[in-house]
């Protein structure tokens, strides 16, 4: 039955644009392998649709969303839950255990209602569903992005700073990239090979954080809940043609341990936002990645790149501190475009200062 099957990873793996042909020549560009190409003809249909997925299941999670965002059929939800990709665990930092079958569970109750005509309760729901980790609460929304958000930004700093406002003077960091940047194996990544054996992803930050540059708030005076898609806007002058850069979000305990929270990334060839109407609709600035908008880093310009950050929802704790930690490369997931000992320099501060910008649920309190 699979003998046919398209292999997607060694399809595209040597792609460097989104209409560029693979060397096998299997299908003319990668859109042929998307699912939006097919969404007219499952509009037509009218099927019912679920879309499951977890906030460590690789970067499905704004696959889902999308597929959501996009889709109008009569009955179409989304569920976000604390799971990596099959499910198997529960992934909430400091919290991580194996998972009961409740994902399992969700998905008989839209088959048995849809498909047998169950009164399983569903159809009384909201048509999102997600977990907020941290608060270890389910939230039901008319629609995603939940109602409620405001984007926070936040300033990266000089001293490590992250703060709610940027400083006047303008100060530059330079970023030397590290071949040994990593996250190593038990990523949301290599999760997808579902053979990790273990909820506890990233368990290692505090070591591998000391070859990034890390930008922490103070600790915090009330809790902080953060659901959705963060942003980070960089600016950086280099004079390398290309590179890659990588934004995490991290929380610090009061005790000391850095949990990962989500991460963005983004090579510089891509950097383009356009403005041309988008083959989908989404919840981010529109990266085309196509060879038309590719385009080299001008040396010595600064540049902006935005950088958006896979969907999440996650409660920052009173007295935790947030962390932005910024990458040139991660050898253990990542083809390495940056050269060993490339320079970048990292704006602060200014009116051309790096910042993140967060959407903090009910952020009047």
């Amino acid at each position: 039955d699979h003998k046919r099957n398209i292999g997607v990873h060694e399809t595209s793996a040597d792609i460097e644009y989104r209409d560029q042909q693979p060397q096998n020549k299997i299908v003319r560009s990668m859109d042929d392998f998307s699912p939006h190409l097919h969404q007219a003809a499952g509009d037509r249909s009218n099927t019912a649709l679920l879309s499951l997925s977890g906030w460590r299941d690789g970067a499905y999670p704004h696959a889902s969303i999308r597929r959501y965002m996009n889709t109008d059929s009569s009955v179409n939800r989304l569920i976000l839950g604390p799971w990596d990709h099959g499910g198997k665990n529960h992934i909430t930092p400091g919290k991580e255990h194996k998972l009961d079958l409740q994902i399992a569970g969700e998905a008989i109750k839209f088959f048995d209602h849809y498909l047998k005509g169950y009164a399983t309760g569903i159809e009384q729901q909201p048509p999102v569903q997600y977990f907020t980790m941290q608060a270890e609460r389910w939230n039901a929304a008319p629609s995603w992005p939940p109602p409620g958000t405001q984007p926070i930004q936040f300033a990266l700093a000089p001293e490590a700073q992250l703060l709610p406002s940027p400083p006047a003077q303008a100060q530059v960091l330079k970023l030397v990239h590290a071949p040994a940047q990593g996250t190593g194996h038990y990523t949301r990544w290599r999760g997808l090979r579902m053979s990790l054996g273990t909820g506890r992803l990233y368990p290692d930050r505090k070591m591998r954080d000391q070859l990034l540059a890390c930008f922490d708030t103070a600790p915090l005076l009330q809790d902080l809940e953060v659901t959705g898609h963060g942003e980070a806007c960089l600016y950086i002058r280099t004079n390398e043609p290309d590179g890659t850069f990588f934004v995490y979000l991290e929380d610090i305990t009061p005790g000391g341990e850095i949990w990962y929270v989500t991460e963005g990334e983004l090579r510089a060839l891509h950097r383009k936002v356009s403005e041309e109407t988008p083959p989908y609709k989404d919840a981010i600035a529109y990266h085309s990645y196509l060879k038309k908008d590719a385009a080299a880093i001008p040396p010595g310009e600064i540049v902006e790149y935005k950088i958006d950050l896979l969907p999440v929802s996650y409660l920052f704790k009173k007295g935790h501190r947030m962390r932005i930690a910024v990458a040139t490369g991660d050898c253990d997931n990542f083809r390495q475009i940056c050269k060993p000992g490339a320079v970048y320099e990292l704006m602060l501060g200014g009116e051309c200062g790096s910042t993140v910008t967060l959407p903090v649920m009910d952020a009047g309190r």
